[in-house]
Protein backbone atom coordinates (compact mmCIF):
# COMPACT_ATOMS: atom_id res chain seq x y z
CA UNK A 1 0.00 0.00 0.00
CA UNK A 2 0.99 3.55 -0.91
CA UNK A 3 2.47 5.01 1.94
CA UNK A 4 0.10 8.29 1.77
CA UNK A 5 -3.10 6.09 1.42
CA UNK A 6 -2.08 4.24 4.65
CA UNK A 7 -1.75 7.54 6.30
CA UNK A 8 -5.05 8.63 4.81
CA UNK A 9 -6.13 5.20 6.02
CA UNK A 10 -5.67 5.16 9.21
CA UNK A 11 -6.91 9.11 9.71
CA UNK A 12 -9.79 7.77 8.31
CA UNK A 13 -10.41 4.94 10.72
CA UNK A 14 -9.67 7.70 13.63
CA UNK A 15 -12.19 10.01 12.30
CA UNK A 16 -14.95 7.56 11.32
CA UNK A 17 -15.06 4.90 14.33
CA UNK A 18 -13.45 6.40 17.09
CA UNK A 19 -17.44 7.19 18.73
CA UNK A 20 -18.08 3.22 18.15
CA UNK A 21 -17.53 1.06 21.03
CA UNK A 22 -16.53 -2.10 19.46
CA UNK A 23 -13.13 -0.36 18.53
CA UNK A 24 -10.52 0.01 20.69
CA UNK A 25 -7.92 2.87 19.72
CA UNK A 26 -4.84 2.86 21.34
CA UNK A 27 -1.05 4.36 21.02
CA UNK A 28 2.36 5.11 22.02
CA UNK A 29 4.67 7.74 21.58
CA UNK A 30 8.19 7.44 22.78
CA UNK A 31 11.61 9.90 21.86
CA UNK A 32 14.82 8.54 23.55
CA UNK A 33 17.74 10.73 23.95
CA UNK A 34 20.83 8.36 23.35
CA UNK A 35 24.61 8.86 23.88
CA UNK A 36 26.54 6.49 22.23
CA UNK A 37 29.96 5.79 23.02
CA UNK A 38 30.54 2.32 21.77
CA UNK A 39 26.92 1.04 21.88
CA UNK A 40 26.75 -2.00 19.47
CA UNK A 41 30.07 -1.49 17.92
CA UNK A 42 33.60 -0.11 19.90
CA UNK A 43 34.36 3.19 18.87
CA UNK A 44 38.87 3.72 17.92
CA UNK A 45 40.56 6.48 20.34
CA UNK A 46 40.21 8.98 17.79
CA UNK A 47 36.58 8.20 16.77
CA UNK A 48 33.83 10.41 18.79
CA UNK A 49 31.01 9.55 20.71
CA UNK A 50 27.61 10.34 19.30
CA UNK A 51 24.38 11.67 20.14
CA UNK A 52 21.20 11.54 19.04
CA UNK A 53 17.17 11.45 19.28
CA UNK A 54 15.04 9.10 17.33
CA UNK A 55 11.12 7.68 17.97
CA UNK A 56 8.63 5.90 17.60
CA UNK A 57 5.11 6.91 17.05
CA UNK A 58 2.67 3.91 16.71
CA UNK A 59 -1.58 3.76 16.61
CA UNK A 60 -3.53 0.64 17.27
CA UNK A 61 -6.78 -0.24 15.73
CA UNK A 62 -8.17 -3.47 17.27
CA UNK A 63 -12.16 -4.49 16.35
CA UNK A 64 -13.27 -7.76 18.57
CA UNK A 65 -16.93 -9.48 18.09
CA UNK A 66 -17.76 -12.70 19.68
CA UNK A 67 -16.05 -14.71 16.60
CA UNK A 68 -13.69 -12.07 15.24
CA UNK A 69 -10.70 -9.58 15.87
CA UNK A 70 -9.08 -7.16 13.45
CA UNK A 71 -6.04 -5.43 14.24
CA UNK A 72 -4.43 -2.61 12.34
CA UNK A 73 -1.04 -1.67 14.33
CA UNK A 74 0.76 1.88 12.04
CA UNK A 75 3.68 3.45 13.29
CA UNK A 76 6.17 6.04 12.34
CA UNK A 77 10.54 5.34 13.28
CA UNK A 78 12.45 8.10 12.15
CA UNK A 79 15.79 9.89 13.89
CA UNK A 80 15.18 13.92 14.43
CA UNK A 81 16.64 15.15 11.83
CA UNK A 82 17.23 12.25 8.91
CA UNK A 83 15.04 14.15 6.72
CA UNK A 84 15.12 17.43 5.07
CA UNK A 85 12.08 19.14 5.42
CA UNK A 86 9.58 20.45 2.48
CA UNK A 87 10.35 16.87 1.41
CA UNK A 88 8.22 13.99 0.72
CA UNK A 89 10.16 11.50 2.48
CA UNK A 90 8.59 9.44 5.37
CA UNK A 91 8.63 6.29 7.41
CA UNK A 92 5.26 5.73 7.96
CA UNK A 93 4.79 1.75 7.82
CA UNK A 94 2.28 -1.19 9.02
CA UNK A 95 3.34 -2.88 12.61
CA UNK A 96 0.74 -5.39 12.63
CA UNK A 97 -2.40 -6.64 10.23
CA UNK A 98 -3.89 -9.52 11.36
CA UNK A 99 -7.23 -11.27 11.51
CA UNK A 100 -8.03 -13.63 14.14
CA UNK A 101 -11.29 -16.09 14.12
CA UNK A 102 -12.99 -18.20 16.83
CA UNK A 103 -13.81 -21.71 15.41
CA UNK A 104 -15.05 -22.66 18.83
CA UNK A 105 -14.56 -22.47 22.61
CA UNK A 106 -11.01 -23.55 22.57
CA UNK A 107 -9.39 -23.43 18.77
CA UNK A 108 -8.79 -20.17 16.79
CA UNK A 109 -6.76 -19.72 13.47
CA UNK A 110 -4.82 -16.34 13.21
CA UNK A 111 -3.42 -15.01 9.96
CA UNK A 112 -1.20 -11.83 8.86
CA UNK A 113 1.76 -9.43 10.47
CA UNK A 114 1.51 -10.23 13.96
CA UNK A 115 4.08 -10.27 16.75
CA UNK A 116 5.69 -13.59 18.32
CA UNK A 117 6.25 -14.16 22.09
CA UNK A 118 7.21 -17.32 23.61
CA UNK A 119 8.33 -17.94 26.58
CA UNK A 120 11.23 -15.47 27.93
CA UNK A 121 11.99 -14.57 24.04
CA UNK A 122 15.05 -16.52 23.46
CA UNK A 123 14.13 -17.61 19.73
CA UNK A 124 11.15 -15.34 18.65
CA UNK A 125 10.57 -12.42 19.95
CA UNK A 126 9.11 -8.74 19.04
CA UNK A 127 12.40 -6.93 20.37
CA UNK A 128 10.21 -3.90 22.10
CA UNK A 129 13.63 -1.95 22.98
CA UNK A 130 14.21 -1.05 19.10
CA UNK A 131 11.63 1.24 18.08
CA UNK A 132 10.91 -0.67 14.42
CA UNK A 133 9.99 -3.61 16.82
CA UNK A 134 9.59 -7.32 14.85
CA UNK A 135 6.20 -8.59 13.92
CA UNK A 136 6.11 -11.91 11.21
CA UNK A 137 3.91 -12.81 8.06
CA UNK A 138 1.96 -15.72 9.55
CA UNK A 139 -0.98 -18.19 9.91
CA UNK A 140 -1.06 -19.75 13.28
CA UNK A 141 -3.42 -22.23 15.07
CA UNK A 142 -3.97 -21.48 18.17
CA UNK A 143 -5.31 -23.94 21.50
CA UNK A 144 -6.14 -23.25 24.69
CA UNK A 145 -7.33 -24.33 27.82
CA UNK A 146 -7.20 -23.69 31.30
CA UNK A 147 -4.63 -26.45 31.75
CA UNK A 148 -2.71 -26.34 28.34
CA UNK A 149 -2.06 -24.14 25.42
CA UNK A 150 -0.76 -25.31 21.67
CA UNK A 151 0.51 -23.37 18.76
CA UNK A 152 1.11 -24.03 15.33
CA UNK A 153 2.47 -21.70 12.98
CA UNK A 154 3.78 -21.35 9.52
CA UNK A 155 5.25 -18.62 7.31
CA UNK A 156 6.21 -18.63 3.58
CA UNK A 157 7.83 -15.84 2.46
CA UNK A 158 8.72 -13.63 -1.19
CA UNK A 159 10.61 -10.88 -1.99
CA UNK A 160 7.74 -9.20 -4.15
CA UNK A 161 3.97 -10.85 -4.93
CA UNK A 162 4.13 -10.81 -8.48
CA UNK A 163 6.40 -13.39 -8.97
CA UNK A 164 5.82 -15.93 -11.83
CA UNK A 165 8.75 -18.37 -11.55
CA UNK A 166 10.99 -19.17 -8.51
CA UNK A 167 13.62 -16.33 -7.92
CA UNK A 168 16.25 -16.19 -5.18
CA UNK A 169 15.17 -14.54 -2.28
CA UNK A 170 17.66 -11.76 -1.60
CA UNK A 171 16.39 -9.88 1.83
CA UNK A 172 18.53 -11.50 4.88
CA UNK A 173 15.70 -13.38 6.53
CA UNK A 174 14.60 -16.41 6.35
CA UNK A 175 13.00 -18.07 3.55
CA UNK A 176 10.36 -19.99 5.84
CA UNK A 177 9.44 -20.31 9.45
CA UNK A 178 7.56 -22.97 11.12
CA UNK A 179 6.92 -23.48 15.07
CA UNK A 180 5.08 -25.96 17.47
CA UNK A 181 4.40 -24.79 20.88
CA UNK A 182 3.38 -26.18 23.75
CA UNK A 183 3.04 -25.25 27.11
CA UNK A 184 1.46 -26.55 30.54
CA UNK A 185 0.94 -26.47 34.58
CA UNK A 186 2.58 -28.77 36.50
CA UNK A 187 1.91 -28.00 39.95
CA UNK A 188 4.39 -25.31 41.04
CA UNK A 189 6.36 -26.34 37.52
CA UNK A 190 5.52 -23.94 34.46
CA UNK A 191 6.86 -25.98 31.71
CA UNK A 192 6.69 -25.51 27.57
CA UNK A 193 8.31 -27.11 24.59
CA UNK A 194 9.06 -25.30 21.35
CA UNK A 195 10.18 -26.72 18.22
CA UNK A 196 11.23 -24.42 15.04
CA UNK A 197 11.97 -24.66 11.53
CA UNK A 198 13.78 -22.10 9.38
CA UNK A 199 14.48 -22.67 6.15
CA UNK A 200 16.83 -20.45 4.59
CA UNK A 201 18.09 -19.76 0.54
CA UNK A 202 22.11 -19.58 -0.51
CA UNK A 203 22.64 -16.48 -2.26
CA UNK A 204 21.99 -16.41 -5.62
CA UNK A 205 20.07 -19.50 -5.35
CA UNK A 206 16.26 -20.71 -4.36
CA UNK A 207 17.57 -24.11 -2.83
CA UNK A 208 16.78 -24.66 0.70
CA UNK A 209 18.34 -25.29 3.56
CA UNK A 210 17.08 -26.19 6.96
CA UNK A 211 17.63 -25.05 10.66
CA UNK A 212 15.86 -27.09 13.07
CA UNK A 213 15.64 -25.39 16.96
CA UNK A 214 13.98 -27.70 19.70
CA UNK A 215 14.44 -27.67 23.37
CA UNK A 216 12.46 -26.99 26.78
CA UNK A 217 11.62 -23.92 29.03
CA UNK A 218 10.79 -24.99 32.80
CA UNK A 219 10.13 -21.97 35.50
CA UNK A 220 9.74 -23.48 39.32
CA UNK A 221 8.56 -21.61 41.91
CA UNK A 222 9.62 -22.66 45.61
CA UNK A 223 9.27 -21.29 49.18
CA UNK A 224 6.17 -20.01 48.94
CA UNK A 225 7.05 -17.93 46.00
CA UNK A 226 9.84 -16.19 47.19
CA UNK A 227 12.56 -18.39 45.15
CA UNK A 228 12.12 -19.36 41.84
CA UNK A 229 14.61 -21.57 39.37
CA UNK A 230 14.53 -21.30 36.00
CA UNK A 231 15.92 -23.71 33.24
CA UNK A 232 16.24 -23.44 29.54
CA UNK A 233 17.75 -25.66 26.51
CA UNK A 234 17.75 -25.79 23.22
CA UNK A 235 19.08 -28.29 20.52
CA UNK A 236 19.83 -27.03 17.05
CA UNK A 237 20.71 -29.20 14.06
CA UNK A 238 20.52 -28.91 10.15
CA UNK A 239 22.53 -27.46 7.36
CA UNK A 240 23.95 -24.21 6.87
CA UNK A 241 23.59 -22.58 3.40
CA UNK A 242 27.22 -23.89 2.78
CA UNK A 243 26.36 -27.57 3.33
CA UNK A 244 27.82 -27.66 6.67
CA UNK A 245 25.70 -29.68 9.22
CA UNK A 246 24.78 -27.77 12.30
CA UNK A 247 25.19 -29.43 15.88
CA UNK A 248 24.68 -26.71 18.59
CA UNK A 249 23.39 -26.00 21.79
CA UNK A 250 22.43 -23.88 24.46
CA UNK A 251 21.15 -23.81 28.17
CA UNK A 252 20.33 -20.90 30.73
CA UNK A 253 20.17 -22.11 34.31
CA UNK A 254 19.36 -19.26 37.33
CA UNK A 255 17.93 -18.30 40.63
CA UNK A 256 16.03 -15.78 41.68
CA UNK A 257 15.18 -14.89 45.30
CA UNK A 258 12.23 -12.23 46.26
CA UNK A 259 12.35 -10.21 49.49
CA UNK A 260 9.75 -8.05 51.08
CA UNK A 261 8.09 -8.26 47.58
CA UNK A 262 9.85 -5.47 46.54
CA UNK A 263 12.97 -6.82 45.37
CA UNK A 264 14.39 -9.98 43.79
CA UNK A 265 18.10 -11.00 43.30
CA UNK A 266 19.19 -12.99 40.66
CA UNK A 267 21.73 -15.37 39.44
CA UNK A 268 22.22 -16.40 35.82
CA UNK A 269 24.22 -18.38 33.42
CA UNK A 270 23.87 -18.45 29.66
CA UNK A 271 25.73 -21.05 27.54
CA UNK A 272 25.89 -20.91 23.95
CA UNK A 273 28.08 -23.30 22.44
CA UNK A 274 30.51 -22.65 19.78
CA UNK A 275 33.28 -24.32 17.02
CA UNK A 276 36.32 -25.36 18.86
CA UNK A 277 38.73 -23.96 16.22
CA UNK A 278 41.71 -26.05 17.17
CA UNK A 279 39.84 -29.21 16.54
CA UNK A 280 41.00 -29.69 13.28
CA UNK A 281 38.60 -33.13 13.20
CA UNK A 282 35.64 -31.56 13.51
CA UNK A 283 33.31 -30.89 10.51
CA UNK A 284 30.48 -29.80 12.03
CA UNK A 285 29.47 -25.60 12.80
CA UNK A 286 28.97 -26.09 16.35
CA UNK A 287 27.84 -22.49 16.86
CA UNK A 288 24.25 -21.72 18.23
CA UNK A 289 22.45 -19.51 16.58
CA UNK A 290 19.93 -17.11 18.34
CA UNK A 291 17.36 -17.17 15.26
CA UNK A 292 15.32 -13.83 15.92
CA UNK A 293 15.21 -13.91 19.96
CA UNK A 294 15.95 -11.15 21.92
CA UNK A 295 19.40 -9.53 22.66
CA UNK A 296 18.99 -6.48 24.68
CA UNK A 297 17.11 -8.33 27.87
CA UNK A 298 19.70 -11.12 28.28
CA UNK A 299 23.37 -9.95 26.31
CA UNK A 300 23.89 -6.60 27.67
CA UNK A 301 22.78 -3.51 26.79
CA UNK A 302 25.51 -2.36 25.33
CA UNK A 303 24.12 -5.13 22.84
CA UNK A 304 27.75 -5.82 21.68
CA UNK A 305 27.21 -9.43 21.54
CA UNK A 306 23.97 -10.06 18.89
CA UNK A 307 26.03 -12.03 16.77
CA UNK A 308 26.82 -15.70 16.80
CA UNK A 309 30.38 -15.83 17.70
CA UNK A 310 32.30 -18.32 16.77
CA UNK A 311 33.67 -19.41 19.18
CA UNK A 312 30.49 -19.80 21.47
CA UNK A 313 29.50 -17.35 24.73
CA UNK A 314 29.42 -17.96 27.93
CA UNK A 315 27.56 -15.24 30.11
CA UNK A 316 27.42 -15.63 33.89
CA UNK A 317 25.30 -11.87 35.27
CA UNK A 318 23.93 -11.15 38.70
CA UNK A 319 20.62 -9.24 38.79
CA UNK A 320 19.22 -7.00 41.56
CA UNK A 321 15.55 -5.06 40.61
CA UNK A 322 12.74 -4.36 42.70
CA UNK A 323 10.49 -1.14 43.09
CA UNK A 324 12.05 2.23 44.73
CA UNK A 325 10.94 5.96 44.96
CA UNK A 326 7.37 5.08 42.99
CA UNK A 327 9.33 3.63 40.11
CA UNK A 328 11.21 0.19 39.00
CA UNK A 329 14.68 -0.08 39.35
CA UNK A 330 16.61 -3.14 37.54
CA UNK A 331 20.78 -3.74 38.16
CA UNK A 332 23.19 -6.08 36.04
CA UNK A 333 26.89 -7.25 36.38
CA UNK A 334 27.42 -9.45 33.16
CA UNK A 335 30.83 -11.12 32.62
CA UNK A 336 31.46 -12.57 29.22
CA UNK A 337 33.81 -15.15 28.12
CA UNK A 338 34.71 -18.06 25.23
CA UNK A 339 34.11 -21.65 25.79
CA UNK A 340 35.68 -22.65 23.50
CA UNK A 341 39.37 -22.43 21.63
CA UNK A 342 39.15 -18.92 19.27
CA UNK A 343 42.67 -18.34 17.22
CA UNK A 344 43.55 -15.03 17.36
CA UNK A 345 42.96 -13.41 13.87
CA UNK A 346 45.46 -10.60 14.75
CA UNK A 347 48.76 -12.55 15.99
CA UNK A 348 49.57 -14.79 13.53
CA UNK A 349 52.75 -16.87 13.42
CA UNK A 350 54.10 -20.35 12.78
CA UNK A 351 52.61 -22.10 15.68
CA UNK A 352 48.55 -20.74 16.24
CA UNK A 353 47.59 -19.02 18.69
CA UNK A 354 44.42 -19.25 21.03
CA UNK A 355 42.36 -16.10 22.18
CA UNK A 356 42.22 -15.50 26.18
CA UNK A 357 38.75 -16.50 27.00
CA UNK A 358 38.22 -13.19 29.00
CA UNK A 359 36.08 -10.66 26.46
CA UNK A 360 34.67 -7.99 28.86
CA UNK A 361 31.87 -7.11 31.49
CA UNK A 362 29.24 -4.96 31.79
CA UNK A 363 27.09 -2.93 34.16
CA UNK A 364 23.72 -2.03 33.52
CA UNK A 365 21.76 0.37 34.89
CA UNK A 366 18.00 0.84 34.54
CA UNK A 367 15.10 2.74 36.37
CA UNK A 368 11.86 3.21 34.99
CA UNK A 369 8.73 5.23 36.44
CA UNK A 370 5.20 5.95 35.52
CA UNK A 371 3.47 9.13 36.22
CA UNK A 372 -0.49 9.46 35.59
CA UNK A 373 -2.26 9.89 32.55
CA UNK A 374 -0.16 7.46 30.69
CA UNK A 375 3.44 8.88 31.11
CA UNK A 376 6.44 7.93 31.87
CA UNK A 377 10.30 7.87 31.60
CA UNK A 378 13.32 5.35 31.37
CA UNK A 379 16.64 5.93 31.98
CA UNK A 380 19.32 3.35 31.31
CA UNK A 381 23.23 3.72 31.95
CA UNK A 382 25.71 0.84 30.45
CA UNK A 383 29.69 0.24 30.31
CA UNK A 384 31.39 -2.39 28.82
CA UNK A 385 35.34 -2.98 29.66
CA UNK A 386 36.82 -4.45 26.75
CA UNK A 387 39.54 -6.97 26.67
CA UNK A 388 42.02 -7.60 24.32
CA UNK A 389 40.44 -10.61 23.07
CA UNK A 390 37.01 -9.20 22.24
CA UNK A 391 38.55 -6.16 20.44
CA UNK A 392 39.96 -8.61 17.70
CA UNK A 393 37.51 -10.74 17.55
CA UNK A 394 35.44 -7.76 16.13
CA UNK A 395 38.68 -6.12 14.29
CA UNK A 396 38.83 -3.52 16.11
CA UNK A 397 42.17 -3.95 18.02
CA UNK A 398 42.58 -0.69 18.40
CA UNK A 399 39.42 0.25 20.30
CA UNK A 400 38.81 2.10 24.08
CA UNK A 401 39.09 0.24 26.60
CA UNK A 402 35.64 1.87 27.98
CA UNK A 403 32.75 1.94 26.44
CA UNK A 404 29.63 3.59 27.55
CA UNK A 405 26.05 3.85 27.13
CA UNK A 406 23.03 6.14 27.85
CA UNK A 407 19.73 6.70 27.33
CA UNK A 408 16.76 8.46 28.57
CA UNK A 409 13.23 7.94 27.00
CA UNK A 410 9.80 9.72 27.49
CA UNK A 411 6.80 7.03 26.90
CA UNK A 412 3.43 8.24 26.26
CA UNK A 413 0.15 5.34 25.91
CA UNK A 414 -3.30 5.89 25.73
CA UNK A 415 -6.58 3.91 24.71
CA UNK A 416 -9.63 4.95 24.46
Amino acid sequence: MNKKALLSFVLFLTITFSGFAQLNISGEFRPRLEYRNGYMKLLNEDQSPETLIHQRARINFNHKTQLAEFNLSAQDVRAWGEEKILVDNNSFSVYEAWAQFQLNEQLQIKAGRQELVYDDERLLSRRNWHNFGATYDMLLLKHQNDVQQFHIGAGYNNEKWNSWWATPYDLDFFKSLSFLWYKRQLGAINASAIGILELNEKEESTDLYGRFTYGTNLDYKVAENSVSLQGTFYHQVGTETDGTSINAFMFSSGVKWKYHNKHAFGITLDYLSGTDETDLNNTKNKTFHKLNGAFHKFYGYMELFPINQQGGLLDFYLRLSGSALKGKYQISWHQFSLPNNVLDPVDIGVEPKVLDKDLGSELDLMYDISFKQGFGLKFNYSFFLAQDSYKKLVNKVDAKDFSSFASLMLIYKFKN
